[in-house]
């Protein structure tokens, strides 16, 4: 037994124990995880556990995003907040977007790295890789499904009848630009699918090149087209993924991103000396130009 002379003296009063409470007491102490595991395995089953487990589970995501919400249930009522940040995207992703609700574009910090940005380069490095995906941002605002918001992202045909009717005959050059076109063997692009981002990915290099010819003395265009081009390298993947890609996904394989968009651009043909016979050459009557 426990000296109650020491129990009075550490806390206040002395606990009144038998011997077997005090074999008890030990017994916990000394073999409390050893008992613990025959008390788990005849009384707490692997159901009660995952049960148990996925309570608390709700219990965190539901403070989660009871935390999440109340700053936006603050906002109710109030004028729209045009500056905040869309968490569709996290800071660290390596992506860009345009919300048209807002007419806003974001650009996560994850972005400015690798081939998209690197504040050692020259200019027209960044400007060919980031500046085009910027611009390409920019442009969203009036693609085809885009053009259908004004400057307050409210939904409001802003257009001429004339300028929408122009706008219309130019996306149809775009989708047969597009559509059809093979980048592996029995796999082909559809021009209506990727209409938004394709024009999208037209009035990047544009404006981009634009800029470039607008700030930088003798530019160096090789570096520009060659900056945009690595930016679209990608990792191969299964056919499946392929396939799935192409029917899933708004954007063009990559490398007609690259590829197509390079033969509206004039500039091109004299960089790289591409003439009438060559593989990337388009009629100068075929080209498109959008914005």
């Amino acid at each position: 037994m426990q000296d109650n002379a020491f129990l009075v003296a550490t806390e206040g009063s002395a606990r009144e124990e038998t011997v077997e409470q005090a074999a008890e007491n030990e017994t916990r102490t000394i073999f409390g995880d050893y008992i613990g595991e025959l008390y788990v395995e005849r009384y707490f089953s692997k159901e009660a556990k995952s049960d148990v487990t996925e309570m608390v589970r709700l219990f965190i995501m539901v403070e989660i995003n009871k935390a999440k919400f109340v700053p936006l249930a603050s906002k109710q009522g109030k004028p729209v907040e045009r500056a905040g940040w869309d968490d569709t995207l996290p800071v660290f992703a390596v992506n860009a977007g345009y919300t048209p609700a807002i007419n806003g574009i974001i650009f996560p910090a994850g972005i400015f790295q690798g081939l998209f940005y690197d504040d050692n380069a020259p200019k027209e490095k960044n400007l060919g890789a980031i500046g085009m995906i910027i611009a390409h941002e920019i442009s969203h605002a009036f693609d085809d499904n885009r053009a259908k918001y004004d400057e307050n992202g409210n939904v409001r045909d802003w257009w001429t009848a004339e300028d929408y009717t122009k706008f219309q005959e130019l996306c149809q050059g775009v989708i047969s630009l597009f559509d059809g076109k093979k980048f592996v063997p029995g796999l082909v692009g559809n021009g209506t699918h990727t209409l938004g981002e394709n024009i999208a990915d037209m009035g990047g290099p544009s404006c981009a090149l634009a800029v470039a010819e607008s700030m930088i003395p003798n530019v160096d265009y090789k570096l520009f087209f060659d900056s945009n081009a690595a930016m679209w390298q990608a990792s191969r993947c299964s056919r499946a993924r392929m396939e799935y890609i192409l029917s899933a996904d708004v954007h063009s394989p990559a490398v007609l991103r690259a590829n197509i968009n390079f033969q509206n651009i004039d500039k091109f043909y004299e960089v790289y000396g591409i003439i009438e016979g060559d593989g990337m050459y388009l009629a100068p009557e075929k080209r498109i130009k959008i914005w």
